[in-house]
Order: C-alpha cells, then structure tokens, then sequence
C-alpha cells in the first residue's frame, strides 16, 4: 500500500513528465533563416541573396542589408518557359491563377514558369539550405501537379528553343497539330495538349496508369561559390528538369555561398560565455575550497573563512599610521625594560580616533615590552592584570577600524641576554608568541611584529628563533594576520637578510609573513637627532629591487623625522616613493604619538587646541599628505639629492657571494678623500689587511689617492651581490644603534651588484607599472591557454 504522505510527489512528477513530453512536441530551432553550417564547420550565409519587396515608392528598405529587390530570371532554354524564383523567400512579384494550388498560398511561392498564360508553381518557399558533403543545396516542394502520362507533352527533345525575353509559348503538337484530327464526339478540352493539368478526375480517365497519389513540382537550387559575380549579385542558370516534370535543377553562383567562419548562434554557447563559465566555476572552486578549509583546518568563521581574507580585505589601500607609544618607555637596547617604566598613554583612544576620523589614518602600531606580559617571569603565562591593561589600548584601536600591531620592543633580548643565543630559549619564545596570538587569533585586523629591532646576533640563528615563533603563532590560530620578520642591526633597512626568505608558515607558504623594516634619516640611523642626512629614496629604491627579484614584501614598521627643514624635504620624499611603490611595501609607520609630549624631537602627538586635536605640520605634509597624493594622483616623487654624503667612489669591484649573506670585496680600488676615515672591526666587518694604516683608535688621515684595498674587508648582514655598487666608509664612529651596514648604505649612491647582476629579469620588474604589465600579460596568457584548452572540448 502507498503510504498518503508519497502522493504529492507522485503528482509532481506525473506534471513535470507531463511537461516534458508536452515540451518535447515543439521542438525549438536555434538556426538561423537561410543559413547552413557543414559538419566540417563551414558556415554559409545566404540572406544577402534573397530578394525583398521594396517600399511603396520603390526605395529600399533599411534592413535590406544590399539584398536584390527583384526576383531572379533563368531562361529555360530547349524546356520552352522562362522561370522566375527567389532565394529562401517568396518571389516579389505578384502571381495570380496558379495551377493546382490555393490562391491563400499563391504569396508563399519561392519558383515559378508560365505556360499559355497560367502560373505553375515549383515550390513553396524554405529558407533551410542544407549541405551534402561539399555541396549547397536548398528545396521548394509542393508546387503545380507533375507525373508521366499519355496524352502529356512532347519530349524535350522535340520542342523548340524559347528566346530569353518570352513569356510562354505553345510548342507541343507545333509539327503535328494540322494532321491529328479531333476523335469525333470527342471533348476538345480533353485532346488539347498542356503542360499540366489541373483536374486530377480527367487525368484518371485519360491516363489510367497514372499513380494513384498525386505528384507535384519541385525545385533544386545548387549553389557554388564565385566571389566575381557581376555587381555582386547572384547568377541563376536552369541546369534540367526530369523526365516526368517534376524536380527542376537550378545552379546560382555566388559570393554569399563561399564558406566563412561560423558565429556564434543563438541559444548557444559561444567563446566568451565559455570563458565567462570558466571563470565563475574557477572562482567557486577558490572561495567554497577555501572556506571549506578554513572552517574544518583553520575552524575559522564569519568572513574569515574566505580564503586569504587578509590579503583581500587589505589589498585596496596601502596601510599607513602611526605609532602609539608609551608601553615601550623604559626599555633599552639590551632587552631591559623595567615594569614601572612603561607609560600607556591614557589618551591613546582620543588620539586614534582623531587619527581615523580626521585624518584616515588605518594602522596603530601599539608597543609594549615581554617583561611587562607576563609581569617579568620569564617562561610564564601572561599576567592577567597587566595583559587587561594592554588589551584596553588595543581594543580601543581594534573599535576604529584601523590595523593594530603588536609590537613587543625588546631588541631581541631579555636583561642582556639574546634569545635563543644564550639568553630565554626559542621555546620560551615561542610559548609567549603562542599565547599572544591566542589571544587576538580571532581579528584580522591584528598584526604580530615578532620584535623590534634586533642587533648584533647570529642572524641565521636568529631566523630559526623567529621560525618557532611564527608556527606558534599559526598554531595558536592566527593563521590569516600579517606576521612581520625582523633583521638584525637594528631592522635597518640595509642589513635585511637572506636567512629571512626561508621562514615559512606551517603549510610551507610564506602568505602574510613580511619582512619588517626601520630607517630613519639623521646621520646614524638612530632617530635622535634633529637634523636628516640621509636621501633614504636612495635606500628604499634598493630595498624594492630586493623584495620584488625575491617576489616578497616588506612593511616599514618604524620611520620617522623632525620638523627640521632638512626633514620637511627628505622625510616627505622618503615617505612618497614607499606610497607610490605599495606593490612591494604593504604599509608604514611614523614615529611616534602617543605619550610623546608635542615637544619631542620625532613628535607627531596632536596638540589639544580648544579641546580639538590639530595635526603638527610634518604629519600633514609627510605622512598624511604623502599618503593622500600618492594614492589619489598616482605619481612617482622626484628624486632628491642626499643631504650630505661623504662616501669613497669604487673605480673598480669584483664581488662574490658566499653563503650566510655574506658579501666579500676581493679586489676594490677606492679613492680616500680628505678627512678622517674609521673602519669599523666589529662584527659587521672583518678581515683587514696587516698592511692597513690604522691606529689605536681606528682613525686614519689620507690624502686623495688610490689605495689597495684587496681583501680590505667582509661585509655581513647585507644584501647578496646583487644591491650595492659603491662602497663608503663613513665617518664619525659607528653607534651601537647604527651598525656597519647601516652607514654603508646610507652613504651610498647606488646599489653594489656584481658583474652579472644585471639582467633583463630584474630590469623588468624595476617598477611597479613593468611589474604589474608583466602580472597582466602572464595572466592573460593563462586564461588564453584554458580558453584554447575549453574550446578543444566543445
């Protein structure tokens, strides 16, 4: 028994079927009148043949598109009858008395011929040419009655030629007719000759081996490709007509008939609805994989499980702000940052809002140091109380809307002692990385600076520290934030390291992990000082060339400058050419606001005027409006000049490049100016020749000339062989805070390459506009291939 719950199915299926076979009854075309497409995939277009009526007053009409507007004329040669006929259309001009058909159907006849003064029909129109191997052919049926008889016409071969401009003739019985009598009491209607008859109960009695169905004309229309027509029309010739009257051969030559290239029909799938289809399944594929995965692997939610989220929720603007400081007061270069030090500015939360809602701003950088974490416990978990206070900061920035990075300001150090290099282990590293990433795992809008400012370490230890830093992080669920990768020597710009590149995410890629960089722009890179020195246009124009030859990016994390005049030039172009090169830097951060009084030498805290805050005039020029410009006019910035640059010019350089990021200078001529020269011995240059003139305090004075500096000395933590040209030597001693490396570069007029650094490859990914056609024209031709590969299939 059929369960009562099952019937309404039943009934919905019993319609649909009921529908389909209903819909199956009317079968719909989806070619084209008068056109016809071969198995080999040529194409012909005959309604450019087909003649059309003209308009009332004999002009022609607008969609006429070059058709004839009169029909065509065959003469019928030795047949004795001219035709008239058109192509897929009814003929134009008007017939009447046509034998054998209605007169409601006289207006659909394609051919015709007139015989004693009647109409005979050789079809009905079609506008369905067809082809047959190499052949294009179209019929008329249904026309006049047609068959063998007795009594019927004379041979062909017994009739007279007809002239071309002759409507009708009688040529039957023309020999014969005077010596054939009428049977007596016979009807001469019944003896008289025609070429047809209309009366199919006469036929019956005079002709009784007639068939007993009734035949009826036809018309067979052979076309051939001739593309020299006259006035390019087509050209009708009769070729024959059977033995019975029936099929009527006709040929046209033709331009219209040579095969061309198929469009697109409709109804059909043509080539860009199959790129479009492509592309709409390649594009579910990529968001309902991606969120499948990050749901069941990342156990991610809401818009986070969109695949890259990150990456696209951050790829229409190039992130600029500012940094908060405060949290990171008290702590010195050897990872020594006392708890009572710290100082979280209480007007943090006015301050970035006025930054957001004033001025645009999107990015927060929000120090704060280890020590302070987890209340100076080395190894514990992170202290409540003081991780609420932090937290209090960064979910008043997190309710702007702006990016929050964390940035915890320990140099690389707890209490003198380097992490992972004698000091708190890479595990206890880790952990706190691990927690801290817990914590804010659920926000995209959280960016994690492993450190700021590492110096003087094993870099290739260090980036095995940060490699167990980084898989916590992921681990702990923050597996879409940006990750910054610090260097050594103080993350300079000059010293990013190759040791870095190697640092992956636990799934092998390296989305989202960026390699963090600080410039400043007075003589020793420490930011201190009042007046900029540096033409850092000079330096980041290097450091793109590195990121885009690695295919990465970096974010500069720390900058920053006085209001001095020097700065007001330098500072705006520095921060212009990182804007207008966001292909490869993701965003920037100027130092600082926050507990910074208005008075301090890099200020940029607002001032309370009124109880309104108002920008001080380096942030408007050199942040803000670099920013603005750079991304509303989309223009380069002119290049300046350094400020002051004692540098020492190469004459001559051969370099090799060893492991480790280790650039040696083997052989370098240098012209020593003038003045008083030091060379560092630290750890970011060694092996100086014996015979090199140097004193208890490094200091030589040399007048100008070629000195042989051959194995003068190695320079580590620098780009490989491929970014400087010139060596320098600066002057002064080098800061702890500077380094070698960081004096080389900013001293520098160009980039140190080695003898087969330049290559096309590099040049043309020297820009961003070159970077971004050559993205275009690879995925152009990506798609082009799975287009070709689509339309193989079809």
């Amino acid at each position: 028994m059929i369960s009562p719950s099952v019937y309404p199915a039943i009934l919905s299926f019993l319609v649909l079927t009921s529908s389909a076979a209903a819909s199956d009854g009317e079968p719909t075309s989806t070619t084209t009148a008068c056109t016809a497409s071969s198995t080999s995939g040529a194409f012909f277009d005959l309604r450019h043949d087909a003649a059309i009526k003209p308009k009332p007053d004999g002009s022609r009409p607008s969609h006429s598109r070059g058709a004839p507007l009169t029909d065509y004329k065959a003469r019928g040669w030795d047949y004795g009858s001219n035709f008239t006929l058109n192509i897929c259309n009814a003929v134009v001009e008007p017939i009447e008395d046509v034998k054998d058909i209605e007169e409601s159907k006289w207006q659909n006849i394609s051919a015709y011929y007139v015989s004693k003064g009647d109409y005979y029909s050789l079809g009905f129109q079609s506008a369905k040419p067809v082809t047959r191997g190499k052949e294009l052919v179209l019929q008329y049926t249904g026309g006049s009655h047609c068959g063998a008889k007795k009594s019927r016409s004379l041979s062909l071969s017994d009739r007279s030629t007809v002239h071309a401009g002759a409507a009708y003739r009688d040529y039957e019985n023309e020999e014969d007719e005077p010596t054939s009598p009428t049977p007596e009491g016979s009807d001469e209607g019944e003896n008289e000759n025609e070429d047809d008859s209309d009366d199919s109960d006469n036929d019956k009695n005079n002709n009784k081996d007639d068939e007993d169905e009734v035949r009826r004309k036809s018309t067979t229309i052979f076309f051939s490709c001739d593309r020299d027509t006259i006035g390019g029309n087509a050209q009708v010739s009769f070729v024959a007509v059977d033995p019975d009257e029936c099929n009527y051969v006709f040929k046209v030559k033709s331009a219209h008939a040579c095969a061309t290239a198929e469009p697109h029909k409709p109804g059909s799938v043509g080539p860009g609805s199959v790129f479009a289809i492509i592309l709409v399944v390649a594009v579910f594929v990529y968001l309902l994989g991606g969120v499948f995965y990050n749901r069941t692997v990342g156990n991610a939610r809401g818009w986070r499980q969109l695949p890259n989220y990150s990456m696209w929720a951050s790829v229409w603007s190039f992130i600029c702000g500012v940094a908060i400081a405060g949290g990171e007061f008290g702590c010195q270069i050897d990872g020594t940052c006392p708890l009572g030090s710290a100082q979280l500015p209480s007007d943090g939360p006015s301050q970035m809002n006025h930054f957001v809602k004033d001025d645009g701003i999107n990015l927060f950088r929000i120090p704060t140091s280890w020590q302070f974490l987890v209340n100076n416990q080395l190894g514990g978990n992170l202290d409540p109380s003081n991780l609420s206070k932090y937290d209090q900061l960064m979910q008043s920035c997190l309710d702007t809307g702006a990016f929050c990075m964390i940035d915890i300001h320990n140099f690389a150090r707890w209490d003198g002692q380097i992490i992972g290099q004698g000091g708190p282990t890479d595990e206890q590293f880790a952990s706190f990385w691990g927690q801290l990433a817990g914590k804010y795992a659920a926000n995209d809008n959280i960016i994690f600076e492993l450190m700021n400012e590492p110096h003087d370490l094993d870099i290739g230890i260090w980036a095995q520290t940060c490699q167990k830093a980084v898989t916590a992080i992921r681990e702990a669920g923050a597996t879409s934030q940006m990750i910054l990768l610090p260097s050594t020597n103080f993350d300079s710009a000059a010293t990013l390291d190759w040791s870095l590149l190697a640092i992956t995410n636990p799934d092998g890629t390296t989305d989202n992990l960026i390699l963090d960089i600080h410039k400043y722009l007075d003589e020793d890179n420490s930011g201190t000082h009042a007046a900029c020195t540096t033409d850092n246009v000079d330096v980041f124009t290097t450091v793109a060339r590195y990121l885009r030859s690695n295919r990465r990016k970096g974010f500069i994390s720390e900058t920053g400058a006085s209001s001095d005049a020097s700065c007001m030039t330098a500072f705006c172009a520095q921060n212009s050419f990182i804007n207008t090169n966001a292909d490869v830097f993701t965003g920037l951060v100027a130092w600082g606001a926050g507990s910074f009084s208005t008075s301090y030498v890099l200020s940029l805290t607002p001032s309370n005027q009124n109880g309104r805050l108002v920008d001080n005039t380096l942030m408007k020029q050199c942040v803000l409006a670099t920013w603005n410009n750079a991304h509303n006019n989309s223009t380069l910035p002119t290049r300046t000049s350094a400020a002051t640059s004692t540098a020492v010019s190469s004459s001559r350089a051969t370099t090799a490049t060893k492991p480790s990021s280790v650039l040696v200078l083997t052989s370098t001529l240098l012209s020593i100016p003038t003045g008083l020269l030091t060379a560092s011995r630290g750890a970011a240059a060694s092996n100086f020749p014996t015979n090199f003139p140097t004193k208890s305090n490094n200091t030589i004075s040399a007048s100008p000339s070629p000195v042989d500096t051959t194995g003068l000395l190695v320079l580590t933590d620098v780009f490989s062989g491929t970014t400087l040209s010139t060596l320098a030597l600066a002057t002064g001693t080098p800061p702890p805070r500077s380094g070698f490396g960081d004096l080389i570069t900013a001293q520098s007029d160009a980039p140190l390459r080695t003898q087969a650094a330049t290559t096309a490859s590099e040049s043309s990914l020297s820009t961003p506009a070159a970077a971004a056609v050559s993205i275009a024209v690879g995925t152009s031709t990506l798609w082009s291939l799975v287009f070709v590969a689509a339309i193989s299939l079809i």
